[in-house]
């Protein structure tokens, strides 16, 4: 009988004992998961605390400035004062003369002259003065047209190479192209008929001129005053004026050109005052209950930086947002204005470089 007792051999595959030292695998999909959720419940609760515990306003770097404008229509002859330039109180701005309505007590009306003239025999060169000045202002208003359309030119013309090659790549239609250059086409001949009508008043303005004496001739060929005849008798003659500087400060900026004329109630020139620098902020209507004035608030500038100011004063009544805070496309908004001046001295000189610039006004509420 068979014996059923077999040796059996060593196995081939055999189980390698487990590393001790083996490193732990990590799950990354969970890791990031939950950074994610906890820079997600870190944003919220940070928004929640910035809405909850502090008003925000958007606002304006500002000056004080006096805005310059005349009663009647007037004509600029000649500016004392560039922008930029400092002045002090009484200091020349501008030569001016007035452009009186017809209309305007009892019928005057507005000629070339440099004073009174009582002289029967030189009143009735009153109307060609008065034609004379009336061409060059229609002249003067041709010219601006012409720098307008001039401008458009160029601007159209620097724009012809890059059509060009967006039709060459088929971007644009040709059409698009056409129509381009028939626009420039229409300016340039809407320019020539300007200049064209300018030559001819000019020479009409030369036969006017051949009709006054030559104390006259002068005097208008100077333009340097404007009469004003009452009733055609002449007597009320306007001389040139100097405006005077009403306060002491900087011009900020020149509005009308020399020659050109200021309507009334336009802003001719605009003053800085000598006075601190401030934010004019524009706070929402429901947040006023929080802030009032001598309260102190955080200006935060475009460039990161952040100064203290003080509340000086507010307006109760509302007033539109600027342009640059208006929602487009959105009602005009509303808001209460707030004037913040620097806490410190020091830092207005930090304001001063933000001039006319955004920033935004910050205050805790509790």
């Amino acid at each position: 009988m068979k014996s059923i007792d077999f040796k059996r051999k060593g196995a081939a595959i055999r189980v390698m004992p487990d590393d001790a030292d083996k490193r732990r695998s990590y799950n990354w999909d969970r890791i990031v998961y939950f950074a994610f959720l906890i820079l997600l419940f870190l944003f919220l609760g940070w928004y929640l605390f910035d809405k909850i515990f502090y008003v925000k306003a958007n606002g304006q770097v500002l000056f004080e400035n006096v805005n310059v404008r005349l009663m009647n229509d007037c004509r600029v002859l000649n500016y004392y004062k560039n922008e930029d330039d400092t002045v002090a109180v009484g200091d020349s701005l501008f030569l001016y003369v007035e452009d009186i309505d017809e209309d305007d007590g009892g019928g005057s009306g507005a000629s070339v002259a440099t004073g009174r003239d009582s002289s029967s025999g030189n009143n009735r060169y009153d109307w060609v003065e008065r034609e004379i000045y009336n061409l060059r202002k229609k002249i003067a208003v041709n010219n601006t047209e012409i720098r307008e359309q001039t401008d458009l030119v160029r601007t159209y013309e620097t724009e012809i190479p890059k059509l060009k090659n967006e039709v060459i790549l088929d971007a644009l239609p040709q059409a698009r192209l056409d129509l381009r250059l028939h626009d420039i086409t229409e300016l340039k001949a809407a320019v020539g008929r300007i200049n064209s009508e300018n030559n001819e008043l000019r020479k009409l303005i030369a036969q006017l001129t051949a009709l006054l004496p030559a104390d006259k001739k002068m005097r208008v060929a100077s333009g340097t005053a404007i009469a004003a005849g009452a009733g055609g008798s002449g007597e009320d003659v306007t001389e040139p004026r100097v405006f005077l500087a009403p306060i002491e400060g900087s011009v900020n900026r020149i509005y009308t050109r020399q020659f050109e004329t200021a309507l009334k109630q336009e802003v001719v020139m605009s003053i800085h005052k000598n006075s601190p620098i401030y934010v004019r902020a524009f706070f929402n209507q429901e947040d006023m209950e929080y802030f009032m004035e001598g309260d102190e608030l955080t200006v935060h500038f475009p460039d990161g930086s952040e100064s203290k100011g003080i509340l000086k004063r507010f307006y109760y009544s509302t007033v539109p947002l600027p342009e640059e805070f208006q929602k487009r496309y959105e009602p005009v908004q509303r808001s209460i204005a707030a004037d913040v001046y620097p806490a410190d001295s020091t830092e207005q000189k930090l304001w001063r470089s933000f001039y006319k610039m955004s920033v935004e006004v910050t205050k805790f509420k509790y």
